[in-house]
């Protein structure tokens, strides 16, 4: 038998030719190697060539195997055996129908830092915070950080459920801080006061909640929260994106309209090779993602990536998006 008819039987898993293989070559690796030298390792199906290995029950000697395949043909020759995995003109790109926030999430085995990344890159809305009505200072965490428009928006929006009413004290919870603006009857005008309600923590504190503004309150504490998750989540984003940056080009990220990703790998004859010299023990049919989950999980291999998960987000981004969504939030 030539050298072309022994490829041809080894790569159709032909028993009687495996069996050839080895008396001549002594091995299925040192075949290899030799396919290797004389420039033929391309024609040989590594798909047979790994199942040949395991039914040997030499599935550790295979990895040095694609090692040296990998030395001598480059990455190209492994990309039909990795699912989304493409080649284009400026490197090798990741794509996968899974939504990047479910592909990365997935790499991390704490559920609290897992949840983090699907909340921060998965969610049309973030709901990482419940915040309730307790706990939001009205006046201090929201009134004082709006600008001009929204603040005269407001007052609007006050006057509007109740800027033709009076209110007595006894209207109010028992907290009465400002008597200087009831009358001698003990009534109060929400018109008369309104530029000072806008201006003033403890008048606006008694004001918003007269029973009167309970749905200016609901729409208050909503926008609140949609302000603090949805700044948690832009810092929270940033993070992730850094953290995997070493693996991957996230300028190149594009998502795709239905759901899916595609982003270059960055390195990816360093992580094939990383990945060859690991073991391989997951095999050659597999995704990019589930290669390095491998790589992360053996700590010979590489360094799983630390999320730092931000308890909270930045203040001035949080009155960043107070303001930005103030008006369609707030009715």
């Amino acid at each position: 038998m030539n050298i072309d008819e022994l490829i041809t039987g080894f790569n159709s898993e032909d028993k009687p030719t495996i069996n050839k293989i080895k008396s001549l070559f002594r091995s299925i690796p040192i075949f290899v190697k030799y396919l290797i030298k004389i420039g033929k390792v391309e024609e040989l199906s590594l798909g047979s060539f790994t199942y040949i290995m395991d039914m040997a029950g030499e599935r550790d000697l295979r990895s040095a195997v694609y090692s040296e395949i990998l030395k001598s043909t480059g990455p190209d020759y492994f990309l039909k055996y990795f699912q989304h995995i493409v080649k284009e003109k400026d490197g090798y790109y990741f794509t996968d129908s899974w939504s990047l926030a479910d592909t990365l999430s997935g790499l991390i085995p704490d559920y609290e830092t897992s949840r983090a990344v699907e909340e921060a890159l998965g969610s049309d809305w973030v709901n990482m915070f419940d915040i309730y009505s307790d706990n939001i200072n009205y006046f201090y965490d929201i009134v004082k950080n709006l600008d001009n428009y929204n603040k005269k928006y407001l007052k609007e929006r006050i006057l509007y459920y109740c800027g033709t009413e009076k209110f007595h004290k006894t209207d109010f919870n028992w907290w009465i801080p400002n008597e200087e603006y009831f009358d001698q009857r003990g009534m109060f005008s929400v018109y008369d006061n309104i530029d000072d309600i806008i201006r003033n923590d403890e008048l606006f504190d008694m004001v918003i909640d007269l029973k009167v503004l309970d749905d200016l309150k609901f729409s208050l504490t909503s926008l609140y929260n949609i302000a603090y998750n949805e700044s948690w989540g832009d810092q929270m984003k940033v993070i992730i994106l850094s953290t995997f940056s070493p693996y991957f080009d996230m300028d190149t990220l594009v998502s795709k309209e239905d759901r899916g990703f595609k982003v270059k790998i960055k390195n990816f004859d360093e992580v094939l090779s990383k990945y060859f010299e690991c073991g391989a023990q997951d095999g050659l049919y597999i995704n990019y993602d589930e290669m390095l989950y491998s790589l992360f999980y053996d700590t010979r291999c590489m360094k799983l990536p630390v999320i730092k998960v931000i308890n909270r987000p930045e203040r001035t981004k949080v009155n960043e998006f107070l303001n930005e969504y103030f008006i369609d939030n707030v009715h």
